[in-house]
C-alpha cells in the first residue's frame, strides 16, 4: 500500500504534465447493455479492450505512472472513466456524485482508492447536490470552471465550494472565492478577479487562491 502523506498532494491545472494518474480497466463496460447504459450503440468489446490497451500504452510512454483501481466483480459499467465520480484539488480529492443514477456506486469506489492510497478526502457530494469531474476543469491554477447542467447542479457546486473552503481553514493550503456568472465575457484585471465565461448564464466559476507553502 502505498501512502502519500508526506507529499505535496493535488492538481490545479488541466494542461500541466501529468505525473500519476487514476485509471480502471474497462471490466463491466464489456458485456453492457447500450441501451441500459444510453451508449449509442452496442459495445465492441474485442475493438474497445485493444483500444485501451493502446490508450495505457500512450499514457506510459509521456513517463506518467498509473494507480490502478482494484478489479472488483461489480456492474459499474462507466467506472472506466474516472474522471467524473471525485475531483483533485489542491490538498486532497473531493468525492463528487455523479447525475447518472447508474453511476451512484463510483463514489464509494473512489472513497475506498483513496483511503487505501493515503489521499486526503476534503470533502463529499450529498444528495440532493450532483457534481461530475466532467463538467469542470482549471482555468488557470487559480480559477477552476465548471459547466452547470443536467449532471452538476447548484447544490453540488455550492458543497464543492464550501468542501475546499473547509480544507483551507483547517489546512491553510488554499483559500477559495465562489461566483455565478453571466456573458459578456470580462477580463481579469488581476489574478484574484474573477473570470466570466461567454458561454451562457449556466456556468460557474469557483475561484481559488492557492498561496505558496512555507516549510
Amino acid at each position: 500500500m502505498k501512502h502519500v502523506n508526506d507529499m505535496n498532494v493535488g492538481v490545479s491545472s488541466t494542461s500541466a504534465t501529468l505525473r500519476r494518474v487514476a485509471m480502471r480497466r474497462p471490466g463491466a463496460l464489456l458485456s453492457a447493455d447500450h441501451e441500459r447504459w444510453h451508449y449509442v450503440k452496442p459495445v465492441n468489446a474485442d475493438a474497445l479492450s485493444k483500444q485501451y490497451d493502446r490508450f495505457v500504452e500512450l499514457v506510459e510512454a509521456t513517463g506518467t505512472e498509473i494507480v490502478w483501481f482494484p478489479e472488483t466483480d461489480d456492474d459499474l459499467a462507466d467506472s472506466v472513466f474516472t474522471y467524473d465520480p471525485s475531483f483533485v484539488v489542491p490538498g486532497g480529492a473531493v468525492v463528487l456524485r455523479p447525475g447518472k443514477p447508474l453511476r451512484a456506486g463510483e463514489a464509494d469506489l473512489h472513497a475506498a482508492f483513496y483511503g487505501g492510497e493515503g489521499i486526503p478526502i476534503l470533502g463529499r457530494i450529498e444528495a440532493p447536490g450532483t457534481f461530475e469531474g466532467g463538467d469542470c476543469f482549471w482555468l488557470d491554477n487559480t480559477t477552476l470552471a465548471v459547466g452547470r447542467g443536467f449532471r452538476t447542479n447548484q447544490l453540488g457546486i455550492n458543497q464543492m465550494a464550501s468542501a475546499i473552503k473547509i480544507a483551507s481553514s483547517t489546512r491553510k493550503r488554499v483559500g477559495l472565492r465562489a461566483t455565478s456568472v453571466t456573458p459578456p465575457i470580462t477580463r481579469p484585471s488581476s489574478t484574484t478577479d474573477a473570470v466570466q465565461l461567454e458561454k451562457g448564464s449556466g456556468e460557474v466559476l469557483i475561484k481559488i487562491r492557492v498561496p505558496a507553502l512555507t516549510a
